[in-house]
């Protein structure tokens, strides 16, 4: 029988094919999701004597006879497959508008302590911008080794850094943390990076980058994958993260609202029914609805309220970037 892991086949038919021999017939062909987080293996309580086929006079017809004790575990393939990146995701983990960290998925679980620049459990790592690298960026790149555990957390927090919560050891989900000062800017208003999509390139030489999965054999990362969905060199990191409105400004009559990349349907008339406004003079009051926009907004002799997207259910922003059509953050 299959485990809960396997994927290709489910159960097998096993018939007795020769006196010494027995031959399981699976329901469906190996693949390489089969043996690439485990073994594949057959497992049976013993094998029955049947001498009684030869020697009809003995009595022991139908005996079990565990050869190695119960539940023999016989290995039938490995894992000699190495593991993939499947996705590579923007994130803006502050949610500022500018962005900070790179998540990648691999089909299999990474042991963490063979990844580059690892140093230890919750953690950063050592700079690996020479083995990860994204176009228009130059910064450093350091893996986020902060878990999802009360340890992680109360380490990212002395250090002053975010804990996904997907974030464990040993998993799939890796995330980088780039400098976000250094990521191209918004070109249009030079304010924000969320529309940043790089190509993501390797190292070569002594700086391609390692890591490998937690089988016994520890197959080192597969940098040029042909299975579907797979992410190859210069491929582009996908947009995850939606604009993020940076800034409003009053001027001859009018508010300007200043994103953190494109937005889709530009000639949208947005109304004051998309945005909430707090007027922070009167210690955070909301004017909802907003419908004194303009008045607020020109008391510039005291403090600026700020305006934000609206998020409720009725009424919710419906503004989103452009190509990528995500959310406004």
């Amino acid at each position: 029988m299959a485990a809960s892991g396997a994927t290709g086949f489910t159960s097998a038919y096993v018939t007795k094919t020769a006196d010494n021999q027995v031959t399981a017939t699976l329901n469906a062909d190996i693949t390489a999701l089969d043996i690439a987080s485990d073994r594949v293996w057959v497992r049976m309580d013993g094998v029955w004597d049947d001498a009684n086929a030869v020697e009809t006079a003995l009595s022991d017809n139908g005996v079990l006879v565990s050869i190695a004790g119960s539940n023999i575990k016989i290995k039938v393939y490995d894992d000699v497959v190495s593991p993939w990146i499947t996705s590579a995701t923007t994130i803006d983990a502050d949610g500022n508008g500018y962005i900070d960290h790179i998540k990648l998925v691999t089909n299999e679980p990474i042991k963490t302590s063979t990844i580059d620049g690892y140093v230890a459990d919750n953690a950063m790592s050592n700079d690996v911008s020479a083995r990860y690298k994204f176009s228009g960026y130059s910064g450093t790149v350091k893996f986020n080794f902060f878990f999802d555990t009360v340890a992680g957390k109360t380490a990212a927090a002395a250090a002053g850094k975010p804990v996904f919560g997907s974030n464990v050891k040993d998993g799939t989900l890796l995330f980088l943390e780039i400098e976000e000062t250094k990521t191209p800017m918004y070109s249009v208003t030079g304010l924000g990076s969320t529309g940043w999509i790089p190509a993501i390139t390797f190292g070569t030489g002594t700086e391609i980058p390692t890591m490998a999965d937690v089988s016994a054999r520890a197959n080192k990362l597969d940098r040029a994958p042909t299975a579907d969905g797979s992410v190859k060199e210069n491929d582009k990191v996908v947009d995850a993260v939606g604009p993020v409105l940076m800034k409003a400004e009053y001027a001859t009559g009018k508010v300007n609202l200043y994103f953190s990349e494109d937005i889709a349907d530009t000639a949208k008339a947005y109304k004051c029914v998309d945005f909430d406004l707090y007027d922070t003079y009167a210690t955070g009051l909301m004017l909802s609805p907003p419908l004194m926009l303009l008045q607020h907004l020109g008391r510039l002799n005291r403090q600026l309220p700020v305006l934000l997207p609206r998020r409720t259910t009725v009424g919710r922003s419906a503004i989103s970037s452009g190509p990528a059509r995500a959310r406004l953050s």
